[in-house]
């Protein structure tokens, strides 16, 4: 039965610094363990339990925002509506198009604001099987992969935002 994990927040010193810190890749042999495995239930069990405010969804969750410093984040996507997990991802921006939108973290409840991000981007990541996969996203999708992408990074959104 999966479990609900705890949200590491920016409120807390200590967990702001863990959620800075940069992931670990995964090795083929950790991909396929049943304990990490578990932990895929439990990051998509934990993005479904969110109380949000009304309107919301949990879009994405990192790994490290429940205090795993792991290459691993869960995305909704847009047209079927279920999560999908990116394990070692890496992307590629396409074109130069970007466009400013609204996002929020669970990470830091109480902040929304807009943030640039590019239209479309690629992303070669490797799934929960450890299968290679290769895809091209664009406008809401790929804006979420970035704002995950970037936790992997140690990268807050409010980074991105203009001085």
């Amino acid at each position: 039965m999966p479990k609900k994990l705890k949200i590491l927040t920016t409120k807390n010193k200590k967990e702001e610094k863990k959620l800075r810190e940069k992931s670990k890749p995964l090795s083929d042999s950790e991909i396929k363990s049943s304990e990490f495995q578990k932990f895929l239930d439990d990051l998509i069990h934990t993005a479904k339990n969110q109380t949000l405010q009304e309107g919301w969804i949990t879009a994405g969750l990192a790994a490290i925002q429940v205090g795993k410093p792991l290459c691993v984040f869960i995305a909704i996507n847009a047209e079927t509506k279920e999560y999908e997990e990116y394990i070692n991802p890496e992307i590629e921006y396409l074109g130069d198009v970007q466009e400013k939108e609204i996002e929020g973290c669970l990470s830091l409840p109480e902040l929304q604001k807009e943030v640039l991000r590019y239209r479309k981007v690629k992303i070669v990541y490797k799934n929960r099987l450890g299968e290679k996969k290769s895809k091209k996203v664009d406008n809401y999708s790929s804006k979420i992969i970035q704002h995950e992408y970037d936790h992997l990074q140690g990268i807050l959104f409010p980074d991105k935002l203009s001085k």
